[in-house]
């Protein structure tokens, strides 16, 4: 089955009948109409098929007895082929296929056929029948012509074609025949033919008009379908709406009110009525401006300022709200005016919500970022900005402050002994002696485990002594009791007046820190007051400011490796290199600093970790670099703070380092003083285990600065000593230095270590180690430090 065509695809097809056309839109609209046309002629035309048959079956019944039966048969046969071939096309172009165009043009041939045969009837019947029968075949031919005009006038030109084939020859025959009353007759066929073809013009029209105004109607009926559709999915979705608001508003978790201009409750919510206790029937005799507190609302302007005013005009964003047991809560209120129209009154929505949890918590957050949360004293954030508001106070004005720095002597041995406990009580009751001896206008402050600082405003030196004093020996008085012991702490105080000329906060704290720390070095449980010209003072500052410096040398990569080899004493064959790696700081100028300058600084404020994960990853990446020429090495040291031991990170951090390095970690030796490695013991002997499953080796460093140091020897798996310099530098001149330098040599012989002295700086000495039996010498006597790119020249 070949796919069906519309009607205006046959019609474009089909038509061999021009289409007047004013642009695209008027050619489609006539495409449309002219398929319809043809429509309806051919479903019609099977009808007027079988209606000429019956006319035609007359006729042929009537001139039977006057005619022969062959003439009329005939005649009829004809007639019956035509109206075959008409019956047939039409079926077959309605059926809507692929040759539908064909199929029409066999229609139009065969109308135009039987408009032929019903001419000639008058010459094939009529001729020799008498007048009678040519006037009733005259009168047949006029009613089929009258007949064809709703049947083919959809198409005039077809019927014209029709008109033309059927009336034509009749004309001829009766023009030709001799009587008058013919020729009259002929007169009045064509008169006929032309009143008809007139009709069926009129006709024609009069269905396009109609056709217009179906086609019009149709669009009509369509777009009033459209609009409808619209409008109803319109009115669903306002429904559909205000359903989700009511359900908005009514199911909403916070307080919703539905209030007029005046400020009347219109409707509420169940929030609303849970929030403030009320029924809902209660709310709604109710202003809004009832259910807040009056110190916290404005009364809402009057109407006649301006038509459309906001209900929630004059409310504050907090206020507090009165339930109806007569509880204030604070709520958070704001308004949504309704859409409206001109000179319609004004609804607004207004939402009420409980912040009283959330203000309470912000209230709460606010205090615990500003204070201590185990003694509830100010935090340093807090008081450093009292302090520059002091200072702000005290520039142009005669007016004096003070600030004291507060640690506690042997909180640490509390801590340790008795656990964090009663540490954290200790300090809790320190603070509470605090609060005592100070005014109120006077701010505390905790700024670390067991450091206090105190802002003493409009203060002069003298009462600040008396009052650090007072502080003093209160703390000195304190017996704190912790189980079945008793403690006795002390404090150091250090104490700076301030007067505001250009001190900023951080150098007033520096200050106060630098007091601090020269009271507890004259001995602690004392206070130090801060002087200008004071030079101890001077130097712990000095010390303060290489901690920025080492900080920013760190960040912007200024600090390098060195390198001092470590030779044997005499004559003793090594595989390759063995030597120590230095660190040096290269200055902002381009100078280099030795560590003596900065290391003490890094220790005292606990940054030397810093400097040696620095120092342990760069020796790493370059003995990682060497590639083949790190088989000219035999041992590498890299020195390591007490500090460090004690660092969990670090370890982790060196670890991950020398795993990196695979075999070549068996080339790295660790040198740890003894001082730290006996300090602490059990960090020492984890630091060494760890890193010794790797193949690292270890060194004690500055050995022999304590004798006890004897007794641990035995728990530390080093495999070097190395002799404190302070032993080997005049080790030729003093007897005691020669004896104690054979002594450490011994023992570490006898425990199967190797020994090291450092601070050879002569030959002399040299020969003195050489005859004691030191297995490695290093010093400036035996090779200067020097760049580490330069390890492999010459």
């Amino acid at each position: 089955m070949m796919p069906q065509q519309s009607s205006a695809t046959r019609a474009r097809e089909t038509s061999a009948f021009p289409i007047s056309t004013e642009g695209p839109i008027h050619a489609a609209a006539g495409r449309l109409d002219l398929a319809r046309q043809i429509d309806l002629v051919l479903m019609q035309a099977r009808r007027a098929a079988a209606v000429n048959l019956m006319l035609g079956a007359g006729v042929a019944a009537l001139f039977s007895s006057e005619l022969s039966t062959v003439r009329v048969v005939g005649w009829y046969l004809l007639l019956t082929l035509a109206c075959a071939s008409r019956w047939y096309a039409a079926s077959a172009y309605l059926q809507r296929s692929e040759s539908a165009p064909n199929w029409l043009w066999v229609h139009h041939l065969a109308v135009i056929c039987t408009g032929l045969i019903w001419g000639l009837s008058t010459f094939w019947l009529g001729r020799d029948a008498p007048y009678l029968y040519n006037v009733f075949l005259t009168f047949v031919l006029a009613g089929n012509a009258s007949g064809a005009i709703p049947l083919m006038a959809p198409l005039p030109t077809l019927h014209r074609l029709y008109l033309l084939c059927a009336g034509t020859p009749v004309l001829i025959d009766f023009l030709s025949r001799s009587e008058d009353l013919y020729r009259l007759m002929a007169f009045m066929i064509g008169l006929f033919c032309m009143v008809l073809d007139f009709t069926a013009r009129n006709y024609h029209r009069a269905l396009l008009a109609a056709l217009s105004l179906d086609r019009a109607n149709a669009g009509l009926v369509k777009e009033l379908g459209s609009k409808n559709a619209d409008l109803q999915a319109e009115i669903s979705e306002r429904r559909r709406s205000e359903a989700r608001f009511h359900s908005a508003f009514y199911d909403a978790p916070i307080g919703l009110a539905l209030c007029n201009s005046d400020g009347w409750i219109v409707e509420v919510n169940r929030a609303l009525c849970t929030m403030s206790g009320y029924q809902e029937a209660e709310l709604l005799k109710l202003q809004l401006t009832a259910l807040c507190q009056r110190d916290d609302h404005a009364e809402p302007a009057s109407k006649t300022g301006t038509q459309h005013e906001s209900v929630s005009a004059g409310f504050p964003t907090a206020q507090r709200f009165l339930t109806k047991n007569g509880d204030a809560r604070w709520v958070s209120m704001s308004a949504s005016d309704l859409a409206y129209e001109a000179d319609t009154e004004l609804y607004s929505i207004v939402q009420i919500q409980d912040i009283t949890k959330n203000l309470e918590m912000s209230h709460r957050l606010s205090y615990q970022a500003r204070h201590d949360d185990l003694t509830g004293l100010l935090n340093r954030r807090e008081f450093e900005q009292r302090v520059t508001s002091a200072l702000h106070s005290a520039i142009g004005r005669d007016v004096e402050h003070a600030i004291c720095y507060l640690d506690l002597d042997l909180f640490k041995l509390i801590n340790d002994t008795c656990g964090h406990a009663a540490g954290d009580q200790l300090l809790r009751t320190i603070a509470g002696i605090l609060r005592q001896q100070v005014r109120q206008t006077d701010s505390i402050a905790r700024i670390g485990g067991d450091e206090f600082v105190l802002l003493l405003e409009c203060c002069t030196v003298k009462q600040a002594q008396r009052t650090a004093n007072a502080i003093r020996r209160a703390v000195e008085d304190l017996s704190f009791p912790w189980g079945d012991k008793r403690f006795r702490v002390g404090v150091s105080i250090g104490l700076v007046p301030v007067s505001g000329q250009g001190d900023t906060v951080s150098d007033i704290l520096s200050a106060a820190d630098a007091a601090c720390f020269a009271a507890k070095e004259q001995g602690r449980n004392r206070v130090h007051t801060y002087h200008r010209s004071d030079a101890e003072l001077s130097h712990r500052q000095g010390e303060m400011d290489w901690v920025t410096r080492i900080a920013q040398a760190l960040d912007e990569s200024r600090f390098e490796l060195m390198y001092q080899s470590i030779e044997p004493s005499a004559g003793r064959i090594t595989h390759g290199l063995h030597f120590e790696f230095l660190i040096r700081l290269r200055d902002v100028d381009g100078q280099l600093i030795g560590p003596g300058a900065f290391l003490p600084a890094a220790e005292r404020y606990h940054i030397i970790t810093r400097l040696d994960r620095w120092v342990v990853g760069t020796a790493c990446h370059w003995l990682g670099s060497l590639g083949e020429r790190a088989s000219e090495l035999e041992l590498c040291a890299i020195n390591l703070s007490g500090q460090s031991l004690t660092n969990e990170d670090f370890l982790h951090f060196t670890l991950a380092e020398v795993r990196r390095l695979g075999a070549l970690a068996e080339r790295i030796c660790f040198e740890i003083t003894e001082t730290a490695a006996i300090g602490n013991l059990g960090a020492a002997q984890r630091y060494i285990a760890e890193l010794k499953t790797l193949g690292c080796k270890f060194a004690l460093d500055d050995f022999g600065s304590g004798l006890s140091s004897f007794g641990y020897l035995k728990a530390l798996p080093v495999d070097y000593l190395k002799i404190d310099g302070l032993f080997v530098k005049d080790l030729a001149s003093d007897p005691v230095d020669y004896a104690m330098v054979r002594a450490i040599n011994e023992i570490g012989k006898v425990l199967g270590k190797q020994t090291i002295a450092e601070f050879v700086e002569n030959d002399e000495i040299r020969a003195c180690l050489i005859e004691i039996g030191v297995d490695f010498v290093q010093g400036y006597g035996v090779a200067m430090p020097r760049p580490l790119a330069e390890i492999f020249a010459g």
